[in-house]
């Protein structure tokens, strides 16, 4: 056959001359991309032949078998289905819901349908398996499924029953499973008419029926899940149908359908010669071009082998198109905007959406709970401003455009694997023409707001294959990641570097890459670290990656350095370690010893050292070296060269970590772990020599300190070093440890409290702050202390204990004191010894004593009278509102203000303890705020839980522990005599008694008890009598606090309805004064007032 021959040149001009000049140079570059798009679209719309397959079908199934549907709590279901079978499989089933947004609802103005889930019912024959499979390989063959029916299962999703008149609007399925690409639905013998549905997809539109065979056979209609369909109403009977899932077996044959060679042919006639441009450098080469498919996929089903229909075949030719030419493949999610100005919407009162009601909104279904043929996959949002209706050309008309972008949303390989996201690229990057010629997919509206017009967003979806020459991948994916680091995509790219680079290095280490792959590999790596070295120095020296994290620089230098163990080139690793944010990752280790048994050491010493020189931290260099050697170890052999270099390796090892012990490092407690696992290999001379200085030395670190301690006496136990040894460091460092002892608690800044009567900062009672010292620790030192007979040594530790008991944050307690002596007493039970032969009593009592005073704090004393903390801006409406909150008599004010005035005040009265209404007299709106003690009971409430809180943590110590700590002193502790509050009753007591009370009152006083003189107003500006304006509910409520009315009653009122109604009953009740109010003396005015004041 003779071979097609492509060319791109540009046609001579009418001279036979080629232009040349440089006004035309930009237009002739045009010209050449545009024939190579033209030529590649020609082609690639050739590709499949007859086998494009249609996106939806429906066929009968002549030789069914009965499905034997068993319904549970009822049986089996006789087919075809009889009018008493449809009566009482309804009422065994539920109304069909569907996702709107992010709700479910039931709505049968959108959709009328009964369904069964499946644990409700089951197919009880087994040749119904037959039919399925029958139907599956109609399926698999009009909709063209890549590998034919062995590719695809269907899983049973729902039974569905429409009776008259069910229907369900337009929308499309929801892929409810990895893998998924259609919907199946096999209708039953059951009468009917209508029902049909309705599929539209790319232009087209089909009519799929079930009513004609309904009668005694069966039928089948299927269609790939992002068809647009609607299933009509029933007319009459009953339509009943089994809905299935359509899931593309991953990984299963894949069978390509005859190509035309001539198209496969020009295909890499079109690739090679592009590859050959652009390997010679020539301007009119395009870096990369996108290709959009028929369908749009979610990002969890994109990759090749869930393609549907022609998309796969398509993907298939070009992916191996690809390879032959040594190009890359890959596929994306696209995504277009437009934003501009639009015509704004008649306003309509009664719409909520603020716009023409239900606007846009019809096609907006999500199968949140589940469906079948009848879901929707809308990619819109839940919001109310944004629509998916645009299909229907229901969106407005942009006009004075002022932004607009493309990106590839997400970028994926064809195996699914992430790469990046929002990568930027233009119009002229699509194959197609015209690609966005049609309605959005979704339009987020707004309208008019201040000196703004209406404006919306228009978004375009689709997604693409994108090919490029294999040398412009890493150009194109570091100059984008360079952008995308600048606009905020970071937190986006670790993936991408990890999918990008680790493959390529399994490749190198399984020997399966070919000699120009480890050149591309090492090319790469040289420009992903130039790449972090420009971003490092346009951050000004490292602020980018103290601010950036995880960044491309955080990631990039580990995968390279380990690329270069493979690639066996020291000068890659070197430049990577340099360029590395604070270290190389410990991962890079392990290979680098492995590695060691191939190479010279000699070689490679001056990387090894600069790596392991910038792991500034004891255990994370330990771990290095400790990697180093299992790499190296596990990869000797007899011939390895050089093998005895193994232990020229082990004592550079140990050097590099005695040089560091000689440094100033920052300490955590897993250093003082990596410290005594030194031991076993290094020895003791290493550990006087290197370890006891460095611990000396740091020996202020009390929670490093007790660590190490700790973990040498164990290591004492397994013979590691002996008890005189362990003594000895022992007394060394407790020496200087003592003397600098302290408790460092990891917690905020302490809050200001708000409120005068406030005990406590914490606003919850859940000791939930966390400290760096382990009580077990603490009290397996005070052990080891105890055999080894240091006694002068653990009563300073206990004399410490109880120092820092009197300073540390009151939350201390519950973290580490009340654990330790938990902890003291379980050793003390298990060695059968006394408490104190670990902690005197005395320490313990004190230690004690001071949590109930300092944890639990004293009862929050209730207020002596209404006076509360100052509020509002300093506005004259603020300043009488201030006013009124200090003043220590008053409970109640009325603000009869305008409506902005009357806001504002609102706004300050938030989480002052006060509630405040709105009275409304006719025209006149009156803001009214009563005060209140719900932030003394809201302490209140706090201290009980502390109280709750401390006799649970004191029932872990144990009474018996307890009272042996006190002695004779135990009843005075335990009812927590220590709070100095006179005599109380017991914790337990006084939480019994709260919870029973009826409520905090204000105390009574003596003044309190007499009668308050009568109020005097200033008349509001209606015109009343004297009698009516004392009939108002506010001048009510003078009248009762003058005359004594419940003030507890009068606290928990919250709205002017409450107020009438408790009113009314101080207005019959006694009029004996039983008023709590808390006054210190007689007051010289009004225990109210009402301020008159002109509206805006």
């Amino acid at each position: 056959m003779a071979r097609t021959k492509v060319s791109w040149k540009r046609t001579p001009n009418s001279d036979g001359q080629d232009a040349t000049s440089d006004s035309t140079e930009q237009s002739q570059e045009h010209e050449e991309v545009t024939l190579l798009k033209k030529q590649l679209s020609q082609c690639l719309s050739g590709i499949g032949g007859n086998n494009k397959g249609d996106f939806a079908k429906a066929g009968t199934l002549p030789s069914a078998a009965n499905p034997g549907l068993s319904i549970r709590g009822l049986g089996i279901v006789g087919l075809p289905l009889s009018e008493r079978d449809a009566v009482e499989l309804g009422r065994a089933c539920h109304q069909a819901p569907f996702g709107k947004g992010s709700e479910t609802i039931v709505d049968t103005a959108v959709r009328s349908t009964w369904e069964l889930n499946t644990d409700r019912f089951e197919l009880q024959n087994p040749a119904w398996q037959t039919t399925l499979d029958a139907a599956l390989e109609q399926v698999a063959a009009a909709l063209s499924v890549v590998g034919g029916r062995m590719n695809i299962r269907a899983e049973l999703y729902k039974l569905l029953l429409y009776n008259e008149g069910a229907f369900f609007d337009s929308h499309t399925d929801t892929e409810k499973a990895p893998g998924m690409f259609g919907t199946l639905v096999i209708a039953l013998p059951s009468k009917h008419t209508g029902g049909d549905v309705q599929a539209k997809f790319g232009g087209q539109s089909l009519t799929l029926g079930t009513a004609g065979s309904s009668a005694f056979g069966y039928s089948y209609l299927a269609w790939y899940s992002d068809v647009e369909h609607t299933v009509l109403p029933v007319t009459s009977g009953h339509r009943l149908v089994l809905t299935y899932n359509l899931i593309q077996a991953v990984g299963g044959p894949m069978r390509l359908a005859s190509c035309p060679n001539d198209d496969q042919a020009k295909l890499g006639q079109i690739l090679a010669l592009w590859s050959h441009k652009y390997k010679r450098k020539s301007t009119d080469a395009p870096q990369f071009l996108s290709y959009m498919l028929h369908h749009k996929y979610t990002d969890a089903n994109l990759r090749l082998d869930h393609l549907k229909g022609k998309d796969a075949y398509l993907a298939r030719y070009l992916q191996t198109a690809c390879l032959n030419q040594d190009f890359c493949f890959f596929l994306a999610n696209l995504e277009r905007k437009i934003s501009g100005g639009c015509e704004e919407e008649t306003y309509d009162p009664y719409d909520h959406y603020g716009g023409r009601r239900g606007y846009n909104w019809h096609n907006d279904y999500d199968d949140d709970d589940d469906d079948d043929e009848d879901d929707d996959d809308s990619t819109s949002t839940s919001d109310q401003t944004e629509s998916s209706g645009a299909e229907l050309g229901e969106y407005h008309e942009l006009s004075d455009i002022y932004d607009t972008s493309l990106t590839l949303r997400t970028f994926y390989r064809a195996n699914g694997q992430l790469l990046a996201k929002g990568i930027p690229i233009e119009e002229v990057d699509i194959v197609q023409d015209d690609v966005f010629d049609r309605n959005p997919d979704s339009e987020n509206y707004e309208g008019y707001t201040g000196n703004a017009g209406a404006s919306a967003t228009h978004t375009y979806r689709n997604t693409c294959m994108v090919i490029m020459p294999r040398q412009i991948q890493t150009p194109f994916l570091l100059g984008y990641a360079k952008n995308a680091a600048k606009e905020g995509y970071w937190s986006s790219r670790d993936l991408e570097m990890e999918a990008w680079i680790a493959p390529q290095i399994e490749e190198l280490r399984l020997e399966h890459a070919a000699g120009n792959r480890r050149v591309e590999l090492a090319r790469t790596c040289e420009l992903i670290l130039a790449e972090c070295k420009i971003l490092q120095e346009e951050s000004g020296s490292t602020a980018l990656y103290k601010t950036r994290s995880p960044s491309l620089p955080n990631m990039a230098p580990g995968l390279v350095a380990r690329a270069a163990l493979q690639l066996k080139q020291p000068s890659l690793f070197k430049s990577s370690a340099i360029v590395a944010k604070d270290c190389l990752p410990i991962e890079v280790y392990q290979p680098f010893g492995e590695m060691l048994t191939e190479v010279s050491m000699v070689e490679w010493q001056e990387c090894l050292e600069l790596a392991l020189g910038r792991v500034l931290s004891v255990h994370q260099r330990w771990m290095a070296v400790t990697a180093l050697l299992q790499g190296r170890t596990a990869g000797q052999d007899e011939s390895s060269p050089d093998s005895s270099s193994i232990d020229a390796l082990k004592n550079l090892l140990q050097q590099s970590v005695a040089d560091l012990l000689l440094q100033e490092v920052k300490l955590c407690k897993e250093d003082a772990k990596a410290l005594v696992e030194m031991l076993e290999p290094y020895g003791q001379s290493f550990l006087f020599n290197s370890i006891l200085p460095f611990v000396k030395k740091h020996a202020s670190d009390t929670a490093f300190s007790i660590t190490f301690l700790v973990l040498l006496f164990e290591a004492k136990r397994d013979g590691v070093t002996n008890d005189a040894v362990a003594k000895n460091i022992y007394r060394d460092v407790l020496t200087d440890l003592i003397p600098t002892f302290r408790l460092d608690i990891d917690t905020p800044s302490p809050k200001k409290a708000r409120y005068h009567y406030s005990i406590s900062t914490d606003t919850e009672p859940k000791q939930s702050k966390t400290i760096s010292i382990d009580p077990t620790d603490i009290a397996s030192l005070l052990d080891h202390c105890r055999v080894m007979q240091l006694t002068d040594e653990r009563l300073a530790i206990m004399d410490q204990l109880v120092e820092s008991s009197k300073t540390v944050e009151p939350s201390g307690f519950g973290n580490l004191f009340i654990p330790l002596l938990t902890r003291l007493v379980e050793l003390s039970r298990v060695n059968n010894i006394s408490l104190d032969a670990y902690i005197s009593n005395s320490c313990s009592q004190d230690v004690l004593t001071l949590y109930v005073q300092r944890y639990i704090g004293p009862e929050p004393a209730k207020p002596l009278d209404w006076a509360q903390a100052r509020t509002g801006c300093g506005c004259e409406d603020c300043q009488k509102l201030s006013r009124f909150m200090v003043d220590p008599m008053k409970q109640v004010i009325w603000f009869p203000l305008a409506e902005k005035r009357r806001r504002h005040l609102a706004s300050k009265l938030r989480d002052t303890g006060c509630t405040f209404d709105t009275e409304r007299q006719g025209p006149r709106h009156t803001l009214v705020v009563f005060k209140t003690l719900s932030k003394w009971q809201e302490s209140l409430n706090e201290w009980k839980a502390r109280c709750k809180l401390a006799s649970q943590s004191l029932s872990t110590v144990g009474t018996e522990a307890v009272k042996q700590i006190f002695g004779e002193r135990y009843e005075e502790f335990a009812s927590f005599k220590a709070l100095k509050l006179g005599p109380t009753a017991s914790l337990s007591d006084k939480l019994e008694s709260s919870a029973t009370s009826s409520g905090p009152r204000p105390p009574t006083t003596a003044s309190a008890a007499r009668p308050a003189p009568a109020p005097s107003f200033r008349a509001p500006h209606t015109a009343k009598s004297k009698q009516d304006v004392r009939r108002t509910p506010m001048s009510m409520l003078s009248q009762s606090i003058s005359r004594g009315a419940n003030a507890q009653e009068i606290a928990r009122i919250k709205s002017t309805a409450e107020l009438r109604e408790a009113l009314s009953k101080s207005e019959t009740g006694s009029k004996t004064s039983n008023l709590d109010l808390p006054l210190e003396q007689k007051p010289s005015t009004t225990a109210t007032e009402y301020i008159d004041l002109t509206s805006d």
